[in-house]
């Protein structure tokens, strides 16, 4: 009888080691890799992860294309938010030919991909995307170019990766694109339910306004000419005045 019970409480101890986490989940990468997370790297020049990591709110340092973070795995999706939590742009010296800065994969139990998105704009703070796919357990994170903060192309110090459940529901809000329009002291935006929050944030991810939609507008008398990057939810988009 012992010899079982030393057996079945083994088998217990495994089953509870292998189990997937509940989401939400949070990857925080200051100063190094964490708990459960695995740091992916094709160059061969660089395998060590603490090569890239500063100490405090620096974050984690993505320096070069294809580098990664992939999620543990998780109870099993099929929608999941991703949001990368970037504490600075570093500019370099670096040329970018990926307008795609960082790709989102969303995995099934089996490592297959199932679902795919994509950041065309990174910003200092919160950067979100949607993945929708069936059986997703992992999510892989990839900098897959260098963004530009008007001025050159960066690194990114990543301070976490969030993952959450995508909340569902109706919604008034188009969010599948955020339609600029600039218009003399006026800033016009399509696709989003008037009251609605808007941050606008300079080149070098610095926010300087907050303002609410009125009439289909925000005023931008006070910004100086130059690029901004504009948030309203989840949509981000560029422009320049």
């Amino acid at each position: 009888m012992k010899k079982i019970t030393l057996l079945l409480s083994f088998v217990v101890c495994a089953m509870v080691a292998n189990a997937a986490v509940t989401l939400p989940i949070t990857g925080t990468l200051a100063p190094t890799v964490p708990e459960g997370w695995t740091y992916i790297t094709n160059d061969p020049a660089y395998p060590n992860p603490s090569f890239y990591t500063t100490a405090g709110a620096a974050g984690f340092k993505f320096s070069f294309e294809n580098q990664g973070m992939l999620s543990p795995e998780f109870n099993t999706q099929s929608s999941v938010t991703v949001t990368l939590n970037v504490n600075a742009l570093n500019q370099n010296t670096k040329t970018g030919t990926n307008s795609n800065y960082f790709t989102i994969l969303g995995l099934n139990s089996t490592g297959e991909t199932v679902a795919t998105s994509t950041f065309t704009t990174i910003i200092v703070g919160k950067n979100s995307v949607d993945l929708t796919g069936v059986g997703i357990v992992k999510v892989k994170t990839t900098m897959t170019g260098y963004p530009n903060d008007g001025t050159k192309f960066c690194n990114v110090n990543m301070g976490s990766i969030e993952i959450k459940e995508k909340t569902t529901g109706l919604s008034t809000t188009t969010e599948s694109k955020l339609e600029l329009i600039v218009s003399g002291k006026n800033l016009l935006v399509k696709n989003v339910v008037e009251g609605s929050e808007v941050e606008i944030f300079s080149a070098l991810g610095s926010k300087v306004l907050n303002a609410v939609v009125e009439n289909g507008k925000v005023n931008i008398a006070n910004l100086k000419s130059g690029m901004y990057v504009v948030r309203s939810g989840k949509m981000t988009q560029k422009i320049r005045l």
